[in-house]
């Protein structure tokens, strides 16, 4: 008989649920274990044959060391035959590690879905365990995105701290507008709109936001809605539509004017900018913001962003200043309000399309307030952030209102990043967008994964400490490469991504891994994402990209008798999960080559028929397939590829 005896420290929550989760999954791997669960105040060496779990200061000196405790993560775990130490920084740091040791061990999480454990049932008479790592980056999020349910997100959340990952961001006050558009099912109409209200959502928020506070996850919100929700304008749900004659004189005399007219942008409030020269705007904006903080102190990282959309800054004759430098002013008020209150939440601003141009006046009167995040949603994937040479000098575009180009090259995008870093030197992260729609470029995965793992490698290099990941929820069709390899990388800036590409698939699909690394791979080439994403500037040409999409059903055909031989095999349920999915992949890859085919010898119109067959094949079976891809996403892309 084997007992394992966990100790747990203290009464913190997280701990309670990292001990939960450490109980529940060792009695998975040999349910012949008897576990025990002890609570103490503190760490008492007296005691052995335990598994000390949580905090103490008794455990400081074996943490590596690192900035801030709260929003960093060290974790430490030393266990020799069935007894020792698991601990972090914070508790946040403990669950992470509690899920490394069980890493350790074998078990692995390959989605993040509630088909995506894997356990290899064995006998644990003596574990052996030791680790002392921290975080490359401080900062390791993911974003709401695309269309999703409460078991999406919840499952998204579940994942983080497996994955080592650190914190999670509901976009809006409100994040109605991803939730409608699963429960609306906007993008799929072989099902009912299930006509959930803004009390629903609010209901699955706040289910979600204790699941977030559970594991100690660092939470961010809000970013956009900031220039309607406070004046009464819509627009914190999500993108809507208003007539600019259906709102007061009073709210029109302070719309950015854009062409001598003060209205709506396009006809929606979330996209048009405001008069910041209006010290009463800036006063309105930055009051809300203050009071949100106030009253939210679960909120840890709140964003402000301006209007989305570009070239759509006010020209008045009393807004001369470039929109950053009105920006840096509203950050100084809202700053001088968050110190009066005593308040001590993190504001996260957006260098994004407009605003990358850096102020030229305007300087940060306390720094330390301020988070900068750097969205540069324009630029090419097929670069990496390591491709930069950093003894070059890369020239920013000029900045002419409300007539910019916006750049693709990477190199470009950080020359721009610097002309905020000149007064901004503090505390930084990457807002990028690799699996919003780029993975979708790439059906096999491999190449995008591999891009995005670079990128998070060389984020110190471009003088930012992490990334928060505005991505699909759903987007491990047909595996989780892109988003482990992020995982991966962020935590250790230093892995190898062979070595991590080879864990991840031998995690997912056990021995015929490297089959199944080597079929993805060559999808990635077949169907090359720089060409596909590349609309005006090919890399090759049409008839090169015809002859390698036509030798794509040879390969899945191939492939596709791998699949079968693994699906009649003893494998845990996780593993036989990912190999069923490979067979709607399969399906998926022969219609994605059809439509670049047909669209190479046919025609635009001819091609969107097969895009249609295409789709209808996918709504038909979303319900097979939802956790793991989003319907909405696809259609835009495919164009985009054949075009």
């Amino acid at each position: 008989m084997t007992r394992i005896t966990l100790a747990k420290i203290g009464k913190n929550k997280t701990v309670d649920y990292a001990v939960e989760e450490l109980y529940t999954y060792l009695k998975k791997i040999d349910n012949t274990l008897f576990v025990d669960i002890r609570t103490y105040a503190d760490f008492d060496e007296s005691i052995d044959r335990v598994i000390w779990v949580g905090e103490s200061e008794k455990f400081t000196s074996k943490l590596l060391e690192v900035n801030d405790t709260k929003r960093e993560d060290s974790i430490f775990i030393d266990v020799s035959n069935n007894e020792g130490i698991i601990t972090g920084c914070n508790p946040r740091a403990v669950l992470i590690a509690a899920y490394r040791f069980l890493r350790e061990l074998g078990v692995a999480w390959v989605r993040p879905t509630d088909d995506g454990e894997v356990i290899h049932e064995k006998k644990l008479t003596n574990i052996n365990v030791q680790i002392q790592e921290k975080a490359s980056y401080r900062h390791r999020a993911i974003c709401i995105e695309g269309s999703v349910s409460y078991e999406h997100v919840l499952n998204m959340i579940k994942w983080i701290p497996r994955a080592g990952m650190s914190g999670y961001f509901f976009q809006f006050s409100r994040p109605f507008y991803f939730f409608d558009r699963w429960y609306s099912h906007t993008s799929n109409p072989n099902y009912e709109s299930e006509n959930v209200t803004r009390a629903d959502i609010d209901a699955i928020v706040s289910n979600l936001s204790e699941e977030i506070e559970k594991r100690d996850l660092l939470l961010h919100k809000v970013g956009h809605g900031w220039t309607c929700e406070p004046f009464g304008i819509p627009g914190g749900d999500g993108w809507v539509k208003v007539n600019t004659e259906d709102v007061s004189e009073e709210i029109r005399s302070i719309l950015a004017m854009v062409n001598g007219e003060r209205k709506f942008w396009g006809d929606v409030p979330l996209n048009t900018n405001l008069c910041y020269s209006n010290p009463r705007v800036r006063d309105t904006l930055t009051t809300a913001m203050a009071e949100y903080c106030e009253n939210n102190p679960e909120v840890k990282y709140l964003h402000f962003w301006l209007a989305d959309g570009s070239n759509n800054n006010c020209e008045c004759e009393n807004c001369v200043e470039r929109p950053s430098d009105y920006f840096v002013m509203m950050l100084n008020e809202v700053d001088a309000k968050l110190t009066a209150k005593g308040v001590d939440t993190k504001i996260v601003f957006l260098v994004y399309v407009d605003l990358l141009w850096g102020p030229l006046k305007e300087k940060f009167n306390n720094p330390d307030r301020f988070v900068l995040m750097f969205a540069p949603i324009t630029r090419s994937y097929s670069q990496s952030y390591d491709e930069l040479d950093l003894t070059k000098e890369y020239t920013c575009p000029d900045y002419v209102k409300n007539k910019l180009n916006f750049p693709k090259d990477v190199g470009v995008n950080f020359a721009l990043l610097n002309t905020w870093k000149k007064i901004h030197s503090e505390d930084s992260f990457v807002f990028d967008y690799h699996l919003m729609w780029d993975h979708l470029y790439d059906p096999g995965y491999y190449k995008v994964a591999n891009i995005l793992f670079r990128d998070m490698q060389s984020l110190h290099k471009i003088g930012l400490d992490g990334m928060v990941s505005c991505q699909l929820t759903r987007c491990c069709l047909p595996n989780n490469l892109p988003m482990q390899m992020m995982a991966d990388a962020l935590w250790d800036e230093n892995c190898d991504f062979e070595v991590q590409s080879d864990k991840y698939f031998l995690d997912a699909y056990g021995e015929d891994y490297k089959a199944v690394k080597e079929y993805m791979k060559t999808l990635s080439a077949l169907l090359d994402p720089v060409y596909s994403r590349q609309i005006s500037n090919r890399p090759y040409d049409a008839e090169k990209r015809l002859a390698l999409a036509k030798k794509v059903f040879a390969v899945v055909d191939e492939f596709a008798e791998i699949v079968k031989k693994n699906l009649a095999k003893d494998l845990p349920e996780g593993q036989l999960k990912s190999w069923e999915y490979l067979v709607f992949h399969k399906t998926y890859v022969e219609y994605f080559a059809n439509c670049v085919i047909t669209a190479i010898e046919e025609g635009a119109e001819a091609a969107e028929k097969k895009i249609n067959e295409f789709i209808s094949y996918i709504m038909a079976n979303e319900m097979n397939i939802h956790k793991t891809l989003d319907v909405m996403q696809v259609r835009g892309v495919v164009k985009n590829s054949v075009k």
